[in-house]
């Protein structure tokens, strides 16, 4: 049985393909990150009856925050700041292990990037940080 994780030791990647992201470097100078799942799930009631009659799944939301240290522009370019037009399908690839065969992968994707900002202060780290949202989340191991 793996131990608990303290802290973030693995590799996040992110590549325009699932197989890109063998080949990707990891996201580097992440500070904090979150994968969401919702499947919405409201209870029907029937007038006069304080009981549900029913449990219905509702709309799948499948979202990503991710917050790092800017060094570069990279996040941005990921989330089209600076372009207008379409914005590009990427695949995430978080590895709590780090990347290597046999470990465990949770796989975003495909996935476009919703919004990007910047937080700066005179005495704070300048941090980027971005929203994701995802069509399908896939959770397994590298082969």
């Amino acid at each position: 049985m793996s131990e608990p994780r303290k802290g973030w030791e693995g590799e996040i990647r992110i590549a325009t393909s699932e197989g890109g992201l063998a080949t990707a470097p990891a996201v580097a100078h992440v500070q904090s990150g979150s994968v969401d799942f919702a499947n919405n799930v409201e209870a029907a009631y029937q007038l006069g009856s304080r009981d549900p009659q029913a449990l219905k799944e509702g709309l799948i939301e499948i979202t990503m925050s991710l917050e790092k240290r800017y060094f570069d522009w990279v996040i941005a370019g990921y989330a089209g700041v600076g372009s207008t037009g379409a914005l590009t399908e990427y695949y995430i690839g978080i590895y709590p292990e780090k990347y290597g065969s046999g470990k465990r992968k949770l796989v975003l994707g495909p996935v476009k990037f919703d919004s990007w900002g910047l937080s700066f202060g005179v005495d704070e780290y300048t941090d980027e940080a971005v929203e994701v949202v995802a069509k399908v989340i896939s959770v397994g191991t590298i082969a």
